[in-house]
């Protein structure tokens, strides 16, 4: 069989196939080709190639293509405020976003899981603020209340819900599947409701009750001056730059382990779009001098904090992208297994008799606290990725059985003798700095601390004598923090010389035999 015609510019000989290509020609026993550039006479076997490249291709692009789903469901409008102003008309113009699951703080999931009888557990409750993000589909209710989405990339998502006046609410790590999703299948009623905003007064004076599921509007600087009571899922929501004072007692109510109240600022509630910055609300005062007991809550975007007169309790708490988040007078505190991350400003500015235990400080780019004048414990607490950990100014202090991990400083006493025992610190840029601090009476008082039984990992200079954050120093330059030795005996030093560890370098006055060859068993978090 031949197949010619030299006046096209490809040419196909069959015998059985002879392929030739000008300008090359590649002779086989079954295949010649000459191009002249090109034309192509079909045969059955060409067309066979062509075909099977064409079905391929359709396979590749069908394999690829993600799996969706639908959603669909409804959402209600419930006034409950009585006041029949407020009723709705109907259900429309109600946003219903999905965004995208992002991951839990691997280093917080750590610290959880080494040691989980400190701090918070993590959960995407304690984590998501839909404000910090944006979202990946939206639609809006129609007037009946309904709601659907189309082509959704199957996987999982949380469901933020919220209308202007009306608040919002979340449903977390929902999975979308392939074909047709509805509400119901992730709550028992196919629709989720919306309650109307509560608008507060500048000033309250009968007792209050914060109720769950319920949002409350502080448009300036308000008091409340009776009793307050704070149900779990409250959320009070303060103007940027305003404050909120509670001048009676403050009683939170029993609630579930999964529900908090929250006090957060009120910027950007509405925006699905992932936003730059949020505004910060000023701080919440409590007035009295009774003590105070706060727990199961979340406080974030606030710059002052919580601000207390008389005693106080903070327990299981979180504290998050706050410039302050408490700041005590002379008073007795407490401060147990809460977590304080990604602050701005000095976490915690504490004076009287004081006890900090069993918490995480997390990423805070200022000091996680200082202590005032106090007498103290500050024990089985977790610091990560902070610019300074604990800074104890005068006082007395013991420091024990913490854990120092990647701060820039662990542990900056000025014109402070704290006891440091049976901590764990590695890999900060100091371990310890000292300053010293010259009083308006012209004398400088210096550090004496007592330093043992403690596990220092490092092998680089972890130990400044010359502080540089030092509280009120008078005088131009930075003295050095000690005017005596410093004796560190019976502590573990991964460095074969201890000595080399000290900046600057030629400090002499330093002891530290006798050393223990191996890791004190029992520093760091019990």
């Amino acid at each position: 069989m031949k197949i010619n015609n030299h006046s096209s510019p490809f040419t196909f000989h069959l015998s059985p196939f002879t392929f030739h290509l000008s300008p090359f020609t590649v002779h086989r026993s079954l295949f010649t080709l000459h191009r002249s550039p090109f034309t192509v006479h079909r045969s059955p076997f060409t067309l066979f190639i062509l075909f099977f490249c064409v079905l391929f291709l359709s396979s590749c692009s069908t394999s690829t293509k993600p799996e969706t789903g639908s959603l669909s469901g409804k959402v209600i409008l419930v006034n409950d405020t009585g006041d029949p102003a407020l009723d709705p008309v109907d259900y429309s113009g109600i946003t219903i976003a999905l965004y995208d699951i992002q991951p839990l703080d691997t280093t917080l999931v750590r610290i959880n899981n080494e040691y989980p009888q400190i701090g918070i557990p993590l959960s995407y409750k304690t984590e998501f603020d839909h404000r910090l993000y944006a979202a990946r589909y939206s639609v809006q209710t129609y007037p009946e209340g309904n709601f659907s989405f189309s082509n959704i990339t199957v996987g999982h998502y949380h469901i933020v819900v919220l209308k202007e006046g009306w608040g919002y609410s979340y449903l977390y790590n929902l999975e979308i599947r392939k074909g047709c999703n509805s509400l119901q299948q992730y709550i028992q009623d196919d629709k989720l409701i919306l309650y109307p905003e509560r608008i507060m007064p500048t000033t309250t004076m009968n007792p209050y009750l914060f109720s769950s599921g319920r949002q409350y509007v502080f448009n300036d600087n308000s008091i409340m001056l009776n009793d307050i009571t704070m149900e779990p899922g409250a959320i009070l929501r303060v103007k940027p730059n305003c404050n909120l004072s509670f001048a009676s007692n403050v009683t939170i109510a029993n609630n579930p382990m999964s529900e908090r109240f929250i006090i957060t600022s009120n910027d950007k509630i509405y925006q699905t779009s992932n936003t730059k910055q949020i505004n910060l609300f000023d701080k919440v005062k409590f007035l009295t001098t009774n003590t105070v007991n706060i727990n199961r809550g979340k406080v974030s975007f606030v710059q002052n904090g919580l601000q207390f007169n008389g005693e106080f309790n903070i327990e299981n708490m979180i504290f998050t992208d706050v410039g302050a988040s408490i700041v005590g007078t002379i008073a007795q505190c407490t401060i147990s297994k809460s977590l304080f991350k990604n602050g701005t400003s000095i976490g915690q500015s504490l004076y009287g008799s004081i006890s900090v235990t069993n918490n995480v400080f997390y990423n805070n780019s200022d000091k996680c606290m200082i202590l005032y004048d106090s007498v103290g414990f500050v024990s089985n607490n977790y610091f990560e990725k902070n610019k300074i950990g604990c800074q104890p100014f005068r006082g007395s202090y013991e420091i024990s059985h913490n854990c120092f991990n990647n701060n820039e400083i662990g542990i900056a006493p000025c014109t402070s003798d704290p006891n440091i025992i049976y901590n764990r610190f590695y890999n900060d840029q100091f371990n310890l700095e000292f300053s010293a601090y010259l009083q308006q009476t012209g004398i400088i008082t210096y550090c004496n601390p007592s330093i043992q039984y403690n596990n220092f990992y490092e092998t680089h200079k972890i130990i400044n004598i010359v502080g540089n954050n030092g509280l009120y120093l008078f005088i131009f330059g930075t003295p050095t923090g000690l005017n005596g030795p410093l004796n560190c005996p019976n502590n573990y030093w991964a460095a074969i010389n201890p000595a080399d560890l000290i900046y600057p370098n030629g400090y002499t006055n330093f002891t530290y035999l006798p050393r223990s060859s191996i890791p004190i068993h029992n520093a760091g978090i019990q």
